[in-house]
């Protein structure tokens, strides 16, 4: 039983001994609330009497207690939860607060739950541990988990603040009047609901969402995967159907390019026998006709070839300014044969006789003749068929109106808008069915000229197609070609001239072609290129004529051979084919062809062709004469060219040797004495010995005019002797050089 003083009170220490385990120690505190007042012990101040009274002093007085085992009463009763605060306000039973809601249906002393919103974010609880003998000596301690600290309170409030949404299990503990812990403590649960968006609702509309969500996706990317899918399969379709009709064309241009050479055959022989005037006018009639038919197979041919180059964006206008409506009567004239066979009236109206303006004059022609030959294939017996031209005024300026007006079968409604597309087809209660192409050409065209082509039912019956083009008059007028007319005459005959050697693999046409030009020149043939090599290396010839598309070696490859062995390079080439597009006819000249004719090709045209270009090599043979001259302006081909530099080169080198002879230039330019022969003579007309004198003979006059060396001087440094430049100058000029010399001495004289 120890008594002892402090700076804070007095403390009674209670020994218990127990035999069986250490001794417990028991403590009770005395404070101002228990009587002692308010006294501070002063430190030795403590004294036990003769009464066995303890006496402890301090400032101003002492207590007396007698030491008496004091029977103290342990409370050990549990805590209870005494009140419930919201934001500071207690919340009573029954009582309702935001939303209607009532947290404490019953007292919170028998509530073993209570459940609040997650704005009742600052709350208070407090409890009570029913001691009132002496409250201040009781503690408090709570947690809010089994596995939680104990928290010890300053009183008997527990405050949360913002306490996160969940399932608390709040438990609270006292101490007794001994300042032991009670073991045995208070349970509530505090439920504390989340927000709406992290509630179960929440999260079951979140998952719903997802879900919704998810399958619009899956949905829309099915329906995605589908459509891309069908636009593959369309890709897939148009492609094979793009690559249908490129095998359609590339079939049928190849068939058009088979049909020129046997067209050829037909419409060439018919112009030279129509060219005598020793026929009878019926059979004259009559051939015009075959000629006539087989110019429209040649249309026909050509309206592929044009399908073609469209498709390809090849097609251009070459304007030329004329009078659309004699262009127009012209093309209707050539459908009389036509209309007598079928007995379908054609009648042409020009209410405007003369409208002059720019155009293409072959495509106009395709368009009117395709706009035609759709009004008689598709119109019935005693038929009729009116073009009218007129001028008319649109928005943007005037306008020329052809219109074609038929009493066909018609055009349904719902065909009009695909009329034009290609390979489209109007076979109605027709036995007629088209190719449809035709007006897909004729839009093309039309459009090509900045125009427009509209399709209308007639009023009685049939179709009435109406083209305008705008009037432009920029270019200069159209001036018609001048028919050519070869004159066999002009053609110089010479005894020892070299064959032109025709190249074609088509039997009938290399036999046609001998035969025409059997007349005017010695004529050699051969069915490839390769043949044709073999041919040139034993025979020289003057000129090729060549088909492109041949077998073994085609014309392309035997021109491209020709231009690049030095051997043939200055041998001219005409190129004879029947694909007439610019991509080939560009690939022909740039192989090094001289020229390239389209079948099927008038032959006067091709005879005067030849005739120019050997006229042109006689010019080079006499400009080699002249004084001063460049070997470009005598040579055909690169090579030609080269072979001459160098050959001038070398003679002028060794201009003061007399004894350069002809087989040492032969041998420093790279060939035989006899090739370099033949080539000398085919580019300048002069055996190698004369091309060394000319070229030594020139030089000597550029000495006489230019410098003071006297004639045998001159004659020393040119590699001749004075008798020979006298007589080699005489043959080239027609005088004496001393003559010569002297002239030019007094010319200069007189000037000066």
């Amino acid at each position: 039983n120890i008594w002892i003083t402090t700076n804070f009170g007095i403390t009674n220490i209670v020994v218990v001994n127990d035999p069986a385990r250490a001794p417990i120690f028991r403590y009770y505190r005395y404070f101002d609330q228990d009587g002692i007042g308010n006294i501070t012990f002063n430190l030795h101040s403590i004294f036990c009497n003769l009464k066995g009274e303890i006496l402890m002093g301090g400032m101003g007085g002492y207590i007396k207690t007698a030491p008496t085992p004091i029977q103290y009463k342990q409370s050990n009763s549990k805590v209870i939860f005494t009140a419930l605060k919201i934001s500071n306000n207690q919340i009573d039973v029954g009582e309702a607060i935001g939303n209607n809601r009532i947290i404490l249906p019953k007292n919170i002393q028998l509530a073993r739950e209570i459940t609040l919103d997650y704005s009742d974010n600052n709350f208070s609880i407090d409890v009570s541990s029913m001691n009132y003998e002496s409250p201040h000596k009781t503690k408090f301690a709570y947690r809010l988990s089994d596995d939680a600290n104990w928290i010890k309170l300053a009183g008997n409030t527990i405050y949360f603040n913002k306490l996160p949404a969940g399932v608390y299990n709040l438990q609270v503990k006292a101490s007794n009047n001994g300042g032991n812990w009670i073991n045995e403590s208070s349970n509530l649960i505090i439920r504390v609901n989340p927000p709406f968006w992290k509630s179960t609702r929440a999260y079951i509309l979140y998952l719903l969402i997802f879900f919704i969500i998810n399958a619009v996706i899956i949905i829309h990317t099915h329906k995605k995967n589908k459509l891309k899918l069908q636009m593959q399969s369309l890709k897939l379709n148009i492609e094979k159907q793009h690559e249908i009709n490129e095998a359609k064309m590339r079939f049928f241009t190849n068939i058009s390019h088979d049909l020129r050479t046997p067209l050829s055959l037909i419409i060439t022989p018919l112009e030279k026998l129509l060219g005598t005037a020793v026929l009878d006018k019926s059979i004259k009639e009559d051939i015009k006709l075959i000629h006539r038919n087989a110019v429209f197979m040649v249309d026909e041919v050509d309206q592929l070839l044009d399908l073609r180059k469209l498709e390809n964006g090849d097609s251009i206008l070459n304007l030329s300014h004329g009078n659309l409506p004699e262009l127009v009567k012209e093309i209707c004239n050539s459908f009389d044969s036509y209309t007598n066979k079928k007995n379908i009236s054609l009648d042409v109206i020009l209410k405007s006789s003369s409208i002059r303006m720019d155009f293409d004059k072959n495509k106009i022609q395709r368009i009117v003749m395709n706009i035609l030959s759709n009004a008689f294939k598709y119109n019935v017996e005693n038929g009729g068929v009116v073009v009218t031209i007129d001028r008319v005024l649109g928005p943007e300026g005037e306008l020329a109106r052809i219109q074609v007006a038929d009493t066909g079968i018609g055009i349904l409604d719902k065909n009009k808008t695909k009329i034009f597309e290609r390979f489209n087809q109007e076979a109605r209660d027709s036995v007629y069915i088209g190719n449809g192409i035709g007006l897909h050409i004729v839009q093309e065209y039309v459009l090509l000229h900045g125009g427009k082509v509209e399709v209308k039912d007639n009023i009685n019956r049939g179709s009435v197609f109406i083209v305008t083009l705008p009037i432009s008059t920029t270019h200069q007028q159209l001036i018609e070609p001048e028919v050519v007319n070869i004159d066999n005459q002009i053609i110089e005959e010479r005894e020892e001239e070299l064959p032109i050697l025709v190249v074609e693999d088509n039997d009938d046409f290399r036999q046609f072609i001998i035969n025409s030009l059997k007349e005017h020149y010695p004529v050699m043939a051969a069915s490839n290129g390769k043949q044709a090599l073999k041919m040139m290396a034993k025979q020289p010839v003057q000129m090729v004529i060549s088909d492109i598309m041949m077998p073994v070696m085609d014309g392309l490859e035997l021109c491209n051979f020709i231009k690049e062995d030095i051997r043939f390079s200055h041998i001219p080439v005409i190129l004879l084919t029947a694909r007439t597009s610019n991509e080939h006819i560009l690939k022909g000249l740039k192989e090094g062809a001289d020229d390239y004719i389209t079948k099927p090709f008038n032959l006067d045209i091709l005879l005067l062709r030849i005739n120019k270009i050997i006229e042109w090599g006689k010019n080079n043979h006499k400009a080699f004469k002249a004084a001063e001259i460049e070997p470009s302006e005598i040579t055909i081909s690169s090579l030609d060219e080269q072979l001459i530099s160098k050959a001038i080169a070398l003679v002028e080198e060794n201009m003061s040797d007399p004894d350069y002879s002809v087989e040492k230039l032969s041998t420093d330019v790279g060939m035989s004495r006899g090739h370099f022969y033949k080539k000398l003579v085919a580019i300048t007309g002069r055996a190698p010995i004369e091309f060394i004198r000319t070229l030594r003979i020139k030089r000597g006059r550029q000495f006489i005019e230019k410098s003071q060396l006297n004639i045998s001087e001159i004659a020393d440094k040119i590699g001749l002797s004075p008798k020979q430049f006298a007589k080699y100058f005489k043959e080239m000029y027609g005088e004496l050089p001393s003559s010569y010399n002297k002239q030019l001495r007094s010319h200069n004289a007189s000037n000066s």
